[in-house]
């Protein structure tokens, strides 16, 4: 069913919610850092898996020279765009915006904003439209689920209802890639993929605190092989 991690990862948000308003302030730091871990480690099983799964299903002898383009093509051009930046401009933005508001339209906005920006949102709704494949989706439902609990904790209900943001942006990205699919060689897939994968693994190690990792300043690498695609056909 397409939509399905989305659909998953809303209802983690709503429940982890629900738990961290129960809690309140309880939640200790020893029980975060070890879920947070646990999460690490498991975000990088999948990527390295994904990745190296990709490799192994490809017959393409340029495949290692267009994954090595497209991650430092794709960093260059995300830090030329200033993405992971403007993105956490906006954050200081809105947090400034809200900070003297209501509970709610705090916790509804900052909770929404951590949930959709970053590779996990994209990467993972792109897996989904385009492969069916909701492992990435899963990862991210248990992280937002843990963190939409330590955040309704202290930022209360508003935090619940940004599992609405998730719904529509993930699930944007998932039907527009289920419908453009059909027009990529399954060749281009597998390498957007990859990439995709690679970057999960940077995520993985930030999560660990191992590297700091610009992710999403390389998530223009993603889209690179369609270029690629584009000017074998031309040429």
């Amino acid at each position: 069913m397409i939509g399905l991690g989305t659909i998953i990862n809303a209802l983690a948000i709503i429940s982890g919610s629900f738990i961290g308003l129960v809690l309140k302030q309880n939640l200790k730091d020893s029980f975060k850092n070890t879920m947070m871990q646990g999460i690490g480690l498991t975000t990088i099983v999948i990527g390295v898996t994904g990745a190296v799964s990709g490799f192994l299903a490809s017959t393409d002898k340029f495949l290692f020279l267009i994954i090595i383009i497209s991650l430092v093509l794709g960093g260059v051009l995300g830090t030329l765009m200033k993405i992971q930046s403007k993105l956490n401009n906006l954050g200081i933005y809105v947090e400034k915006k809200f900070s003297h508001e209501q509970s709610f339209a705090k916790g509804f906005v900052t909770s929404s904003l951590i949930f959709c920006v970053g590779a996990m949102a994209i990467m993972g709704a792109l897996n989904d439209g385009m492969k069916g494949d909701l492992s990435i989706l899963a990862i991210k439902a248990i992280l937002d689920g843990i963190t939409s609990m330590i955040l309704a904790s202290t930022l209360g209900i508003g935090v619940l209802f940004s599992c609405v943001s998730v719904l529509l942006y993930q699930g944007t990205i998932t039907v527009i890639a289920f419908f453009f699919k059909d027009f990529l060689p399954q060749t281009v897939i597998n390498q957007m993929t990859i990439v995709g994968n690679i970057l999960i693994i940077g995520i993985g190690l930030d999560l660990l605190e191992i590297k700091k990792i610009n992710v999403v300043d390389m998530l223009p690498g993603i889209f690179l092989p369609i270029i690629y695609y584009l000017i074998t056909l031309v040429l």
